[in-house]
């Protein structure tokens, strides 16, 4: 039963083999007869054959990642169903979730739900995601509570990202292309022997792309994209015993954009109101994006946005006696992002102007000691060390046209209107310290039956000073509205023990069974947005538990690999953000009860043929919450929570959990000439139907949408060149990633001492294609 050394070898080589090669689908010649390739995976912390892991995962190859030509961690959501990215008015706010579940950046005293890892090291911004995916040996998304391995924040899922570690034979390769909104783009990569025990490879990329949308206020374009990176990696093996991997990272995304479409401005609860149109006009301005969808914007302003991240990362491994591992990973990460100005309100008048800035530095170390693999006992056991460093920052100054007519009482001095330069500051200044024992151990019981435990201790620790303030002599309008709040410091501790423990049974040699149940943690933390004096300032940590009965399959002489999960999961006092319901700026962060999202995700793959293959993957989602009786109102909502002014959303669908989610994709390729090989690839996307506002207000709903992306290319791969047309959104769906209530509206006027109302949609990509050209060394 003893497995050496030699095996996990063979799989760490049989990975980068997957990882390479020109882009045409991972499939392989064995007996004449194409077969699906093995696909090795580092989910649970040791190189393995993806169909032998028992827990919900989707892994996809660098290779595939190429195929399919995913150039972003926004497209990877086409080959993941389960997996969400969303974007607003500046990149600081993305989204990324799992089963519907999912937290943004929009309030600094929150973390997210989903940890994203790149290279074993936790990312605590997501400023590395907005640029391209280059080089890549695989993408791992993990679903369900990974709260035994993985350093932080993994209550819902983990996404790892994992790069290609160089090699000692010469490679290279160069993409450059173009398409329509005057895109422009290069990446690629070189690697190779420094030395006889020295090996490095760097990777770049670069893109330049014009805005999508059209802004009426000033006749440009918006929602553009100007960025690039670069990555170098070095990898020293000075005995056999002894392997060092050290990977700096920089990249750079500017983006003169995040403006949003006005929703529906003549509908019921639509911002377009006769009052409205009236008050607009009087101040010299005339309202005409009456019509959603049609990526067409009217804002006075547009997000000057600008995201820089940069770290770098040493991992060492050291083969101890007796078959044993130790792994240090000991890293160092910076997220700046920043806004000056960015666009809020979607509306021609100058309301305000908004500037924000953060900064996020972390340093973490992690060690854990492996076994030998293969015994009836193997295990797991590490120390994880993590510190962190918030700095953030934002102001919202009155410009000329906020015109509403403030109702305030007799007592202060009647109602009056908001008074241009009166400026509210906000200022956060975090800090995080955790500290970590983790676990697991498996007890191979027979050759087909195994069993798992885990465990994590932790012990967090924040503190940090918060003020909100305003600028001297502020008006009485202003400061009803935005009323000082000087805070000034906080401090909070917590420990928790999650758990996890599994078991797997071969059915037979090509059939795995798995059930698993595991627990998931996130610390709570502060509110470091502006807020009423008499609102919490803290909020609680949010847990979860997740139930997985799997089947694992691979038939028809790994010709169809078929992965299905039955899942349930529930996540207690998750940390919800929602726009601030009574500024209408900044998000607010509060703990929402209970809710529980239950499902089946499965994926295949299949080959069909010597030419043809064909993949996919599916969730689906029974989500609501369970006991959540303070929630937001919308607007014209009977409150009937469990408080004055709340709402009882027990039963209720949570926002971004559409009920179905599903791709297909096709790839064939053909010889078709001496070393010419044609390949064409389609591939169909659907998402049903869901809310986009986390108060769910009916307006925010954002109708069942279905994408078709698809290529041809042409490629001599002796030679090394390959060529490839290629589309994306080729029907041109029009649909929105986010719908919320517009920002600042209630310091515009709508007539009277009323304020306006609305909601506003953030677009997603229209249709785009393009030609690039590959050539590989």
């Amino acid at each position: 039963m003893q497995r050496d050394a030699g095996r996990r070898r063979w799989l760490l080589a049989a990975t980068t083999l997957a990882a390479g090669g020109l882009a045409t689908g991972a499939w392989a010649q064995a007996g004449g007869e194409a077969q699906l390739e093995e696909l090795v995976v580092t989910a649970q912390k040791r190189a393995e054959n993806v169909q032998d892991v028992p827990l919900s995962i989707t892994a996809v190859s660098g290779r595939d990642l190429e195929a399919a030509n995913v150039t972003n961690f926004r497209e990877l959501t086409a080959m993941v169903p389960a997996l969400r990215m969303e974007g607003t008015n500046n990149t600081r706010n993305t989204t990324v979730s799992l089963r519907g579940i999912g937290n943004s950046g929009n309030n600094p005293g929150i973390e997210y739900s989903v940890g994203v890892f790149l290279d074993g090291v936790y990312l605590p911004g997501l400023s590395v995601l907005q640029g391209d995916l280059v080089d890549i040996q695989a993408v791992e998304v993990l679903r369900g509570p990974q709260g035994t391995l993985y350093g932080r924040n993994t209550p819902v899922g983990a996404i790892n990202i994992i790069t290609r570690e160089p090699q000692a034979k010469p490679e290279a390769m160069v993409t450059a292309g173009f398409g329509n909104y005057q895109q422009r783009y290069a990446k690629g990569y070189v690697g190779g022997a420094l030395g006889e025990d020295l090996s490095a490879r760097a990777s770049f990329w670069l893109r330049d792309r014009d805005g999508f949308a059209r802004n009426l206020a000033t006749g440009g374009r918006v929602n553009d994209m100007k960025g690039g990176g670069a990555r170098l990696r070095t990898m020293w093996t000075p005995n056999d015993d002894l392997k060092f991997n050290l990977v700096g990272h920089y990249s750079i995304v500017r983006s003169k954009g995040g403006v949003a479409d006005a929703i529906n401005p003549t509908g019921p609860g639509g911002v377009a109101t006769p009052g409205f149109l009236a008050e607009t006009a009087a101040l010299g301005y005339t309202f005409q994006n009456f019509t959603s969808g049609d990526f067409v914007v009217q804002a006075d302003d547009v997000t000057n946005d600008k995201a820089i991240s940069y770290g770098a990362s040493l991992t060492g491994e050291f083969e101890l006696p007796a078959g044993h591992t130790l792994t240090s990973i000991t890293a160092w990460d910076v997220n700046v992002g920043g806004a000056d100005p960015y666009s809020a309100d979607a509306l021609p008048q100058n309301v305000a102007k908004l500037i924000e800035r953060g900064e996020i530095e972390s340093f973490s170390e992690e060690l854990r000691v492996s076994s030998p693999t293969g015994g009836f006992f193997e295990y797991i056991a590490g120390l994880y060390l993590y510190r962190q460093t918030y700095d953030f920052w934002s102001t919202v100054t009155v410009g000329p046209d906020a015109n509403r007519l403030f109702p305030l009482p007799a007592a202060a001095g009647g109602p009056q209107r908001f008074r241009e330069g009166d400026q509210m500051r906000s200022e956060a200044d975090l800090k995080t310290r955790s500290t970590a024992l983790f676990g697991t151990a498996r007890l191979n019981f027979t050759d087909r039956w195994r069993a798992s435990l885990g465990a994590r201790y932790v012990w967090e620790k924040k503190d940090g000073v918060i003020n909100h303030t305003n600028s001297p002599g502020t008006n009485a309008a202003f400061q009803a509205l935005f009323g000082p709040n000087p805070i000034g410091a906080v401090e909070r501790s917590e420990e928790k023990f999650t758990w996890l423990l599994s078991t797997q049974y071969d059915l037979t040699p090509d059939i795995m069974a798995f059930a698993s149940v595991s627990t998931g943690y996130k610390a709570g933390g502060f509110n470091a947005r502006r807020q009423a004096p008499t609102a919490p300032v803290q909020f609680e940590p949010e847990s979860s538990i997740d139930y997985q009965l799997g089947l694992k399959s691979q038939l028809l002489d790994r010709r169809l690999r078929l992965n299905l999960t039955l899942f349930n999961m529930v996540l207690s006092d998750f940390q919800e953000s929602i726009l601030n319901p009574v500024t209408r700026s900044g998000f607010l962060t509060g703990n929402a009860g209970e809710r529980r999202v239950r499902g089946l995700e499965g994926d295949f793959a299949a080959v069909v043929g010597p030419n043809l293959r064909f993949s996919g993957g599916l969730t689906y989602l029974d989500a609501e919450f369970t006991d959540y009786t303070i929630g937001p109102c919308y607007a014209g909502r009977t409150p009937n929570g469990s408080q004055p002014n709340t709402c009882s959303f027990n039963g209720l669908t949570p926002v971004s959990s559409p009920k179905w989610k599903f791709n297909v994709a096709g790839d064939y390729s053909r010889q078709v000439a001496d070393d010419l090989m044609f390949n064409a690839r389609l591939e169909v996307q659907h998402t049903s139907s869901m809310l986009l506002d986390a108060a769910l207000d009916p307006r925010s709903r954002q109708k069942a949408v279905t994408l078709l992306n698809g290529s041809l290319s042409l490629g001599a791969e002796a030679r090394g060149w390959s060529g490839r047309l290629w589309v994306k959104n080729l029907t041109d769906e029009h649909y929105y990633q986010r719908i919320g209530g517009i920002p600042l509206a209630p310091m515009v006027s709508t007539g009277g001492t009323a304020g306006a109302e609305g909601f506003h949609g953030y677009y997603a990509e229209p249709r785009t294609y393009g030609l690039e050209l590959t050539y590989r060394y």
